[in-house]
């Protein structure tokens, strides 16, 4: 041990008198343990730490899947769900729950909330309770029995100052008074959402329990103990077949699916994966290039360690005294790292916290702090093992009789410099197409049509409650009377409802099913198309364009046939060779039948990514709906019209709450956040590995120069031009970038398969990337080779002559 801290001692005041050196190699550490740390606590707490509740592994999700959309899951209706209860023996407790906006009114202004309507066994079945007061009781889910209310602890601490008194008192939600029950803990979360509220119980309504094609629920199970998983589907195949049977009008070819919960709440999180490989090339840069800086130390420390060899220090002593520096200098930059990470968390969570379920649970923890000393630890022997070996094995006569300025040691570990330089550039080389990959998917997602023109666009939602608008006529005398008052704006151009705007998370959509008369199809033969709510003005004000028929009149729906419009989609595969306008489509739910009045062009509802799929709009009177979507359009700033919209809607019903209000641009920059985040944080590591590999570089040319001066000046002194000096020079610097560049092109082949589906009309081997990336290499391989060269032009014969 006492040899140790001497060793210790000595790489500390060695380090101590090579600033630069030092400074150096701590940034490329700090920045590469840094990122691998970061990026591993995320993984740490979203894919590897279990699930926050009661023996996760038992938990699952159930789905039904949907023949209309050849076999991908779907919400389950409420109908359905209390047979697979009644039937299913092979769980403990199945749950089913809801996520839906509540309207907070009793304050200075109404607003929306998050709340969940779940069964009252949810809790029990995940193992937790409430640290104040209780969760729900089994007869809490009945009608007239469940209007109470379980706050999350952000929400009791916001609305109720932390106070336990809060227990028995009340609170408003959609005009009906809630008592609350219970509080829970800071760190409970379902689902996975920060921005949920309350929990309530799940009392279903009419429409809910008496409508099987309703699919709207999801439904969490507990396998009973010895059940497994594939034990358990095949109970509920036979569920699924006898429901068929019994209900065919709504469950024809419709199945179950279970899927372990864990792989619904954060499996799709895997692409973190992708981020953490990314920071383990940055990681590997920063070792090769402290390695060649060590290496150059190593030379000029040449006849230090040989004199040290001459007295009797062995081998082993050498390595142990120079792998003493590599730690010291691993566990400087790894407490940097630390402190980098702590930081660069806080920078991730602020470009999107929200596309990363479990981000909640980010923290440094013993499992981060394990890996950061990991890393250090690995980091000194990548780092410091190989110039160690070198080092230690000084050709004695050779080295004592070494000029100072001449070094057998920087002859001898030439090739190892060399190489790893390469591998900095070749693993350079994959961040950076990588990155550009995502760049160029990226810049093609921004260039696509939306469909509609969403400049000046402002955008809202109102959720009317159903206690105070509990019939049609009330509905829609309250929306025809806001668009009325809004459209009389000064500043409004136009103003219209949808059930849901086009990439806004808010919003009530809904799948609906349909054939079409005289198409020679089984009855059972069900399409699938997006079903949406308008009013008129709707199209006209998104800027959606109408290609043929007509809009909507405001008495369409009132009587007769209602009038549909269909986008492209639908109509290029259900009407291919005929004139759609006029035509019936008849709809899965009751059997009416709609006129096909308009062709409107295709809008990208679901994402600028995402093809538009079949989608269909009937007026809003002939379906009225409490949940609507208000865009209007401005003449200026949209936002400047919010205030006076809202004085609109609360001189209407001053209990009503009016939330989400932003623009339709950012609405769009948000659907492409994920996307553009990711990009961001590739392209920032493939930056810093590029500086790297420059610095790599430009290390090893300028070590190469300062140990041929000698050559260099009597290559002068017998005639050789400056240019050919040069040239000598940068082509040494030329041949290590195009050794890595080639081989980091054939792993890029590979790896970059491995995002193919972050990309977006890109292929893995975009050919314009990989040239881009090359020629980017080219230029900073030559910039970092140039300038030791342009130093060695400048050498003067006489004065390099006398050094020697």
């Amino acid at each position: 041990m006492e040899s140790l801290l001497q060793d210790l001692r000595y790489a500390f005041r060695t380090l101590i008198k090579s600033p630069g050196f030092t400074v150096v190699a701590l940034i490329a550490l700090g920045i590469g343990i840094g990122a691998n740390t970061a990026i591993f606590s995320i993984v740490n707490a979203v894919l590897i730490r279990p699930l926050p509740f009661h023996d996760p592994d038992r938990l699952v999700v159930l789905w039904e899947t949907a023949p209309e959309k050849g076999g991908a899951r779907e919400d389950v209706s409420a109908p359905n769900y209390l047979d697979w209860r009644a039937r299913a023996e092979g769980f403990d407790e199945l749950s089913a729950w809801y996520q839906w906006r509540q309207a907070l009114t009793g304050l200075d202004e109404p607003r929306e909330i998050e709340s969940v309507r779940v069964s009252p066994a949810l809790f029990p079945m995940l193992g937790v309770d409430a640290v104040v007061g209780r969760t729900f009781t089994t007869d809490e889910d009945q009608p007239g029995r469940h209007q109470v209310v379980v706050l999350s602890h952000g929400f009791w601490q916001q609305y109720f100052g932390a106070d336990p008194e809060a227990i028995g008192s009340t609170i408003t939600l959609g005009g009906d008074s809630h008592t609350v029950v219970g509080v829970m803990a800071a760190g409970f979360r379902f689902p996975d959402d920060d921005d949920v509220a309350l929990w309530l119980p799940l009392a279903f309504r009419d429409f809910e329990i008496n409508y099987r094609y309703v699919s709207m629920f999801n439904v969490l199970g507990r396998l009973a103990p010895g059940v497994s998983l594939e034990e358990a589907q095949a109970e509920m195949t036979v569920i699924a077949r006898a429901l068929e049977e019994e209900y065919p009008s709504a469950n024809s070819g419709r199945g179950i699916e279970i899927v372990p919960a864990w792989e619904v709440l954060v499996g799709s999180n895997r692409q973190l994966l992708i981020l953490l490989g990314a920071v383990g090339f940055i990681l590997l840069i920063a070792c090769a290039n402290v390695a060649n800086l060590m290496l150059a130390r190593a030379a000029d420390r040449e006849k230090e360690i040989a004199i040290r060899t001459a007295m009797g220090a062995g081998r082993v002593r050498l390595v142990r005294q120079l792998l003493a520096e590599s730690a010291l200098l691993a566990g400087l930059g790894g407490s940097l790292g630390l402190l980098l990470a702590i930081w660069g968390m806080d920078l991730i969570g602020a470009l999107d916290p929200g596309n990363i379920s479990g981000w909640n649970e980010v923290r440094i923890d013993l499992h981060v702090l394990s890996f950061t000393a990991g890393l250090a630890l690995l980091t000194a022997l990548i780092s410091g093992l190989v110039p160690a070996l070198q080092a230690s094995k000084p050709d004695l006569n050779e080295s004592l009789k070494a000029a100072g300025g001449r070094s057998t040691v920087a002859a001898r570990v030439k090739r190892t410099r060399g190489l790893l330089v390469v591998s900095q550039v070749s693993l350079a080389v994959v961040l950076l197409i990588s990155a550009g990959l995502l760049v160029n998917s990226f810049v093609r997602v921004q260039q696509v049509d939306p469909g509609f023109n969403p400049n000046n666009l402002m955008a809202a939602w109102i959720e009317l409650p159903e206690n105070r608008y509990p019939n049609n006529p009330e509905e829609i005398a309250f929306f025809e009377d806001l668009l009325t008052r809004v459209r009389n704006l000064p500043g409004a151009i136009g103003a219209g409802l949808v059930t849901t705007l086009p990439m806004n998370p808010v919003g009530t959509d809904y799948d609906l099913g349909f054939t079409v008369p005289g198409q020679g199809r089984s009855e059972s033969d069900i399409s699938q198309a997006d079903f949406r709510l308008v009013s008129t003005e709707y199209f006209r004000t998104m800027g959606i364009p109408l290609l043929r028929g007509r809009d909507f009149t405001e008495q369409e729906g009132t009587a007769g046939v209602p009038g549909v419009i269909i986008n492209s989609t639908l109509a290029r595969r259900f009407f291919p060779d005929v004139d759609p306008l006029g035509k019936l489509i008849t709809i899965r739910s009751g059997g009416e039948n709609l006129e096909v009045v308009g062709v409107i062009g295709d809008v990208h509802h679901h994402g600028l990514d995402a093809q538009p799929r079949p989608e269909m709009f009937v007026p809003y009177k002939w379906a009225p709906h409490g949940g609507m979507s208000l865009v209007v359009r401005t003449a200026g700033d949209p936002l400047s019209m919010a205030a006076a919209v809202k004085r609109q809607v609360y001189s209407l019903d001053p209990d009503q709450p009016i939330s989400e209000l932003t623009t339709v641009p950012a609405l769009i920059s948000g659907s492409v956040a994920h996307r553009r985040n990711r990009m961001f944080i590739l392209a920032s590591f493939a930056t810093f590995g590029l500086v790297l590999a420059a610095t790599g570089i430009y290390g090893v040319i300028s070590h190469s120069v300062s140990q041929r001066t000698r050559e260099i000046g009597i290559r002068i002194a017998i005639g050789a031009r400056r240019g050919e000096v040069l040239k000598m020079v940068v082509s040494h610097g030329v041949r290590l970038a195009a050794l890595g560049l080639a081989v980091g092109l054939a792993g890029a082949l590979a790896a970059t398969r491995l995002i193919s589906s972050l990309l977006y009309e890109v292929s893995p081997t975009d050919p314009a990337t990989f040239f881009s990336v090359a020629i980017i290499l080219t230029g900073v391989s030559l910039a970092a080779s140039y300038f030791p060269a342009r130093r060695a032009t400048k050498v003067d014969p006489l004065v390099a002559l006398r050094h020697e």
